[in-house]
This record gives structure tokens, sequence and C-alpha cells, in this order.
């Protein structure tokens, strides 16, 4: 070999080596472990390289980019164009932008130093160009406004719909109903205004107050509110825990004794209660865990209580953050505020069977408050049902919208083990599909 043959057999840039390393096994067919030992590469290497050169996935060289390679001289031919322009009095970077269109690609740089070696002063429009960090608009604080309901406003609203909740809002004064309630305020927002805030997210089905911010841009709810602009989120989640059960309590009685006379949340029907465990997603927390059957298993979590009218749906009651010890009794302060709202107990309650205790349903059946157990559905307790004779169902129409309106239905007897003289009557299906809507 000749002097300087070690440039190929020795290559020592990635790129060359790769080359060299191809061309000794495709053109000089040398072996893949020689090619490998020459080249310090591995067999399987060389082997993958030559798979990825025969599909066209490897790139052997590196094509140059196209373009100019360098800043635009200033020929004479742009230099005429540049003066001719500006004497038009325009500015470098409207120059710039014109000889760009115009196929020759040059900065408002390049444009100046030719005006300054013509001897051509700088323009005002020169300088216009904003530099620096955009600039902020300042943030919209909301505060009530001056005037409000009187004064009158043309605002555009996103959400228009929500507007449609004014007259029975206004028809049931619930703006003075949560201002005789206790509910905190701040030097510059009433209760009303954030839990006003409030109401219209849950319209929006907003699940958490942190994704408010789909709405704290309306002005037409602001308006509609009295504010300037909703509440943001940072104000309505630290609102939320200054908020105390006792006010919360007094808003639902204040809402039942309004909705009554228009013949809702009646509770003739009797009502629907309910347990729900919501799932607790921090790090240890100082939590009781309970079932979720969501996920069908136990952990840390806040175990809520609802009470729902049975024949209009609405929430009548709502307890959280109980505990076991509590649990039990939970029924029982239902009853209580029920009594205190309305000034008698509650008609028929419909629950799970494991919603309390046979203690806890001797103290119902003292005062005088039927219920109604939903028995659990087990396998012993679906092959009962199953050997059951045809006589012993019956069907029955349920005034409801939708399908399944016409379940069958069985009673069967089943005495208590705390009180003899009591029995209770638990509705089973056939099935779960035609089960009645309890």
């Amino acid at each position: 070999m000749r002097a300087g043959a070690e440039f190929f057999t020795q290559p020592s840039g990635s790129a060359q080596r790769r080359y060299e390393a191809m061309r000794a096994y495709f053109v000089d067919e040398w072996p893949a472990t020689r090619v490998a030992d020459q080249f310090g590469y591995s067999t399987a290497s060389v082997h993958q390289m030559a798979t990825l050169v025969r599909t066209g996935r490897m790139r052997l060289f590196a094509d140059a980019k196209p373009g100019p390679k360098g800043p635009t001289k200033a020929t004479g031919a742009l230099r005429d164009k540049v003066v001719s322009l500006r004497a038009g009095k325009r500015s470098v970077t409207q120059i710039a932008q014109i000889l760009t269109r115009q196929g020759t690609p040059v900065s408002a740089q390049t444009v100046w130093k030719i005006c300054d070696g013509e001897g051509l002063p700088r323009l005002r429009g020169d300088d216009a160009t904003p530099r620096g960090p955009a600039s902020r608009l300042a943030p919209v604080k909301a505060a009530a406004l001056d005037g409000w309901p009187a004064r009158t406003l043309e605002l555009h609203c996103d959400h228009a719909g929500l507007l449609l909740l004014a007259p029975a809002m206004a028809e049931l004064g619930l703006h003075k109903l949560i201002s005789s309630c206790g509910y905190p305020s701040t030097r510059q927002l009433q209760a009303w205004h954030s839990l006003g805030t409030l109401l219209l997210a849950a319209a929006t089905r907003v699940g958490r107050a942190y994704h408010i911010d789909r709405i704290t841009d309306d002005a037409g709810l602001a308006l509609f509110l009295g504010l300037t602009a909703l509440p943001k989120a940072t104000h309505l989640a630290t609102y939320s825990y200054r908020v105390r059960r006792a006010a919360s309590q007094r808003l639902l009685s204040g809402l039942v004794q309004r909705l009554r006379p228009l013949g809702l949340a009646t509770g003739e029907t009797g009502f629907d209660l309910d347990f729900h465990a919501i799932r607790h997603h921090g790090d240890d927390p100082v939590l009781e865990a309970h079932h979720l059957p969501s996920r069908s298993q136990r952990t840390r979590s806040v175990l809520t209580f609802f009470a729902g009218d049975h024949a209009s749906d609405e929430m009548v009651y709502a307890g959280a953050d109980i505990t076991k010890t509590e649990q039990a009794r939970e029924i029982i302060a239902f009853a209580d505020y029920w009594q205190a709202a309305t000034g008698t107990d509650p008609g028929l309650l419909v629950f799970d069977s494991q919603l309390t205790t046979y203690k806890i349903l001797d103290e119902l059946h003292a005062r005088g408050i039927t219920w109604l157990t939903l028995r659990q559905r087990g396998n012993k307790e679906l092959a009962r049902l199953a050997a059951l004779p045809a006589s012993a169902w019956k069907r029955h129409t349920t005034d409801r919208a939708g399908r399944y309106r016409h379940p069958t239905c069985t009673k069967t007897p089943s005495p208590s083990k705390a009180s003899p003289r009591r029995s209770a009557r638990s509705p089973s299906a056939t099935s779960a599909a035609t089960s009645p809507p309890c």
C-alpha cells in the first residue's frame, strides 16, 4: 500500500469508519468477523449495519443543506433596491419584508447597514418594533358591581343557558337565604358571590373547583351574580375549607321550606338513603378505610351520606366526613334534621340492609318511622328466589321514564332478630334488569 493509505484503513471519523466497513463487507467481500476486528465493531453490529444498507435505512453520507451558505452580501443591485425603497419613507423592517417577498431574503440589520453606508438617517418607524418580554394584561379581580341589580349592561355570555336558572333562583330567594345561613364572606365578596359561582360550576358539570377556569372569564355570568369577574379557583378552593356544616344544614333546611310549597321535596313517597365513599388521592391521609364499590376494595376515603326525595329526586340532606362510629346513627341524624326542618318525622325510608344496625332500626320503629331495606342478593338468596312458584310473583307498573317500568316483584316477611313484633318487607326481583327502582 502507498503512503497515506492509513486514512482509509484506519478512519478516524465515525461516518467514514462506517463507510469503509460496509465497503469492505460488500465490495471486498470480507467476512463479518474480519470487518469487526479491522474497524472496531462487534459481529452483530456489522450484520445490523449491512441490513440497514440493504433496506436503504442507513445514510453513509450527509447531504449538504440547501440554501445560502452565508449572509446576503450588499451587492450593487441590492443597494439600489434598498435606496429606492428608502426614498418612499419605508422603515428598515418594511424594506426587509418587501425584499424577502420579492425573492431576496435579507434582514433588517443588513438593510440598516446599507442605509448607514449611504448616509441615510434613521426614521421614527425604524425603532417601532417592540422589544423585551411581551406585555401582560392586568388581572381582573372579582369585586361587587356598584348599583347592581338596577344597573343594566349588554355583555357577551358564552354560557347563556345557565341564565335559565335565574327565575327559579329569584323565586326561591336564594341570595337572601344564603346570606342568612352564616356562610363566610370577604371584604370584596359576599357569601352569595362565592356560593353562586360554585352553583354555576356544578350546573356546568365542573368536577372540581380547580377546573372552574372554563367559566371564570365569562363576563355575562359575572354580571348575573353582580360581579366584575367570577372568583378564581384559588378563592373557591380556599372558601370550601372555611364552610362549616351548620351553615350548610341551615341552607338545606331553608331550601326544603321554600320547595315544599311548590310541591317539591315533600317526602310524601319516602326518601332514598345511601352512603358514598369518596377516595382520597393524597399522601398519608388521616382518614378511615371504607369500601369503594367501583374499585372493589377498602381504601382511605371520606364517607358521605345522602338523602333524596323519592318522587322528585331532590337532595334534601347530606353529610360528609362520617366516621365508622357515627355511621350507624346517621339515619337518626337525618330523621332529627327532617323533624326540625318540617315539624314531622320523615315518611318511608328506603336503604340498603347494611346501612345501619338492628338497634337503630328499633329506634326508628319506636318513633313510628316506616322503613324498607334492600336485601343483599347472594347466591343463596338467588337460589331461593328461583325456587319460588310463579304465583308468588306479581307484576307492577312504576311511574317513571325510560325502560324497566314493569318489574316483577315478590314480598317475603323477614322477622327482625331484635324485635319480633316488627316485620320488614324487602322487594326482590328475578334479575337485576327487572328490579324495582327504590
